[in-house]
């Protein structure tokens, strides 16, 4: 029988850690055994603070058969960059908003609603490197508590606000990820947008500007301005643009790899609504026998409690033909293989001294990570976290 696979993501956007005990339980409860792909913003451990205290609130969302990739919003704390766009993907500047969640004191970081892709280029390079280094933290303790294996780290990012020009998927593949899962349904977007602006009372015309460019970026229409920059998008659909029914492609080449995209098909929960969503599984699961179809979802830590219920209320998501999987399983099963050869700069990857030590079975430790209660007479293996430059804030 031919599978419908059923990605969720969790987008941890890097502003608070609200949601986290409720998506623990929630997913004993709703999804036992599930994997989900988390995306994660660097931004949590751009702040100071204590670092031990923020990964042990982040924890509990986590199992040990998830996917963790990596998330770009464009947050200052995290480059503190000096060159900023000019426009914002909401109506007016970018604000200052106040962060706050365990580790951290209450404090002000701006660049949220900037666009990733209205950066140039050598910033973009700098918010990918320095994001990489900064989630090492999380990263090492969940390969240790968690047992997430080393295969399913790093693989995928999605750039802020699902921005993601051809600049920023050409940073992507040369920073040595597989795939990217930033595209969005351009058809939905339009009919948003053009909603949102005619209807000011739903309340939601400031984001009309983002549900546009959306349209734009992953329309069908090729675009010469270098924020929307989409040929990878353009050429990979062979000018259709990405829509409900996308299926994964290849939208960048570097060197002898490909990046892959694994375009969000089903939408981001919200705006998207479960009445969608349902509609689009109940197309998935009358495709014609010999066809297999990928459907993406995505929900926000913090909106969780909101909408995963409602979601999972899908009477379709309980039919034998759908499998849950993560990105990166998908990726795999798709291809066959990770497409990924280690062509650049694989000695300065966060994960290659890992991978490197655990073949060799000596994980020296620096850091106290190991579990507790190991048993009796086996070494617990603990992992080396190399020391972490924050980058300064300029104001």
């Amino acid at each position: 029988m031919d599978k419908i696979h059923v990605t969720l993501a969790i987008h941890w956007e890097g502003r608070h850690l609200d949601g986290v005990e409720y998506l623990a339980s929630a997913r004993a409860r709703l999804l036992p055994g599930v994997p989900v792909t988390h995306f994660v913003s660097s931004a949590y451990f751009a702040r100071g603070g204590n670092i031990e205290t923020i990964v042990e609130a982040m924890l509990p969302a986590f199992e040990s058969n998830d996917e963790v990739a990596l998330h770009v919003p464009a947050w200052r704390s995290v480059r503190g960059a000096a060159h900023e766009p000019g426009r914002t993907v909401v109506v007016g500047e970018d604000p200052e908003l106040i962060v706050e969640y365990p580790g951290i004191t209450s404090q002000i970081d701006r660049g949220y609603t900037l666009p990733i892709s209205g950066h140039d280029k050598p910033t973009i390079e700098s918010f990918i490197v320095t994001s990489k280094l900064l989630l090492r933290p999380l990263l090492s303790e969940l390969l240790v508590r968690r047992k997430l294996v080393v295969e399913r780290m790093l693989r995928g990012i999605r750039a802020g606000h699902g921005m993601a020009s051809d600049m920023f998927l050409a940073a992507a593949c040369n920073a040595g990820f597989a795939y990217d899962a930033s595209g969005m349904d351009s058809v939905w977007a339009r009919a948003a947008g053009q909603r949102a602006e005619a209807d000011a009372e739903r309340g939601v015309e400031m984001f009309a500007p983002l549900w546009n460019d959306w349209a734009r970026l992953w329309g069908p229409q090729e675009q010469a301005d270098p924020y929307f920059s989409n040929r990878g998008a353009w050429i990979g659909t062979r000018g259709a643009g990405i829509n409900a029914n996308t299926q994964p492609f290849f939208i960048a080449h570097c060197g002898s790899s490909r990046l892959l995209e694994l375009p969000l098909n089903g939408g981001v929960v919200p705006p998207t609504n479960p009445e969608h969503i349902a509609e689009l599984l109940s197309n998935s699961l009358e495709s014609p026998p010999g066809v297999s179809r990928t459907l993406s979802l995505a929900i926000r830590q913090e909106t969780a409690e909101g909408c995963l219920d409602a979601l999972l209320d899908i009477e379709a998501f309980r039919a034998s033909r759908i499998h849950w999987t993560t990105n990166v399983d998908l990726l795999v099963d798709l291809l066959g293989e990770p497409p990924v050869s280690e062509p650049i700069g694989v000695r300065d990857r966060p994960l290659q001294a890992l991978r490197e030590q655990m073949a060799q079975g000596n994980l020296a430790s620096s850091v106290a990570v190991a579990p507790a209660g190991p048993p009796p007479g086996r070494a617990v293996p603990s992992v080396v976290v190399p020391a972490i430059q924050v980058p300064l804030l300029k104001t």
